[in-house]
């Protein structure tokens, strides 16, 4: 495999892993709720794993609460 296949390969899978990370970051805010916390809730749904958030309508109403409303 030539040299430039490998940065190409290696630099695909780090933007993924980069892409990843940032996403789950997202989901971490210390002292403040934020609609990233349930994206990847899933709930059974007439047996198929569905997010949450195609289900039900996500809010923010308190800097420390998190609504749901379906």
């Amino acid at each position: 495999m030539p040299i430039q296949e490998v940065k190409q390969t290696c630099r695909e899978r780090m933007d993924k892993s980069l892409e990843y990370f940032d996403r789950e970051l997202r989901g971490i805010r210390t002292g403040r709720a934020t609609t990233a916390l349930v994206d990847n809730v899933r709930v059974d749904y007439y047996g198929t794993p569905t997010p949450i958030s195609q289900l039900a309508s996500v809010s923010i109403p308190e800097p420390r609460q998190i609504l749901i409303k379906p």
